[in-house]
């Protein structure tokens, strides 16, 4: 066994930061299953696109951040997508994702909540100004970022 074979990695997330963490724990050899909602990861509609044609299955971006990885589809606002988002939850070994605070709480996605499900649970939250205080809400922009 090399890297990080044997790692089995859960990634909610949309567009770049928990794609790319996800990207990089696949390279190095980690099992990374990225969970998009029904529409898809809104890096699908970003290009570039061959022959600058818009296409889901045909982003550049999209497929560069998602090499290495699978996939599954999951309605976490759903009680059938909560419950098997806790099913897959039960086998990963780590969780990435770069939601929201708020969308956090919506899903009840808390570390403190899905610990008890997973106690070794490592769990990376990308977030541009942090889960808790006083600027947890803020959006960020190309400036900040």
């Amino acid at each position: 066994m090399s890297g990080l074979e044997g790692i089995r990695v859960l990634e909610l997330g949309e567009l770049v930061s928990a794609p790319f963490a996800g990207k990089l724990l696949a390279d190095l050899g980690a099992d990374v299953v990225k969970v998009e909602h029904s529409g898809g990861d809104c890096a699908r509609r970003r290009g570039p696109f061959p022959g600058d044609i818009p296409h889901l299955e045909k982003s550049g971006t999209f497929l560069t951040l998602n090499t290495n990885k699978r996939g599954i589809e999951l309605d976490l606002a759903s009680r059938a997508g909560q419950r098997e988002f806790r099913r897959l939850l039960t086998g990963a070994d780590i969780l990435v994702h770069n939601f929201t605070p708020r969308k956090v709480e919506a899903f009840a996605l808390e570390f403190d909540t899905l610990q008890p499900l997973r106690p070794s649970l490592v769990m990376c939250s990308i977030t541009p100004f942090g889960m808790t205080g006083p600027y947890r809400d803020y959006r960020a922009e190309e400036i900040t970022l």
